[in-house]
């Protein structure tokens, strides 16, 4: 028990050093990661190294890697299926946040856009706002995937990403269209 009590006070150490200083972490983070391109094929079929990849690009301040990594695990490709940490993840990026360590649906931790067990972010540096991200997010509200509908803030979200996504745009003139 003890033990287990000095483990965890070297850890909250650690991040506290390193959360003391997180631009200079995400740097050097950005300089460790390989080189970043996606195709449509690692998509359909990420690999363990595909994924390791873009978590690595996403915990440097790469929106695009975090967003993809969202997507995959709204889809449950190459990670556990997990409507609630996508769409947690999603928020993250909507807002312009960006998280530390995700815990996963089955114990698995990897750093990402995305948040811990608990919906918490353990780590966060100011990032723009991801329109594509904010289209996702409402989306899913819209179908209450990964937490309730939520009609007047997928709206919200929509009228935030309207003027840099042009489907956003799309999507929100077919809700006002329907009447919402």
């Amino acid at each position: 028990m003890v033990r287990r009590q000095i483990v965890r006070l070297g850890i909250a150490t650690a991040l506290a050093l390193l959360l003391s200083s997180p631009a200079n972490a995400a740097a050097g983070r950005a300089a460790t990661c390989k080189s970043f391109s996606w195709t449509d094929a690692k998509t359909a079929n990420p690999t363990l190294d595909d994924i390791g990849l873009l978590d690595c690009w996403s915990v440097a301040g790469d929106a695009n890697a975090g967003y993809i990594r969202a997507m995959l695990t709204k889809a449950g490709r190459g990670v556990p299926a997990d409507a609630v940490s996508a769409r947690a993840q999603l928020k993250v990026l909507a807002e312009g946040r960006r998280a530390g360590i995700l815990n996963g649906t089955m114990g698995a931790r990897s750093e990402s856009y995305a948040m811990d067990s608990g919906n918490q972010p353990l780590e966060e540096i100011p990032v723009l706002p991801y329109p594509p991200a904010m289209r996702e997010l409402a989306k899913m509200m819209l179908q209450g995937e990964g937490g309730s509908t939520d009609i007047p803030g997928a709206k919200a979200w929509l009228e935030h990403a309207r003027p840099k996504d042009k489907e956003a745009g799309v999507l929100l003139d077919a809700l006002k269209a329907k009447g919402y």
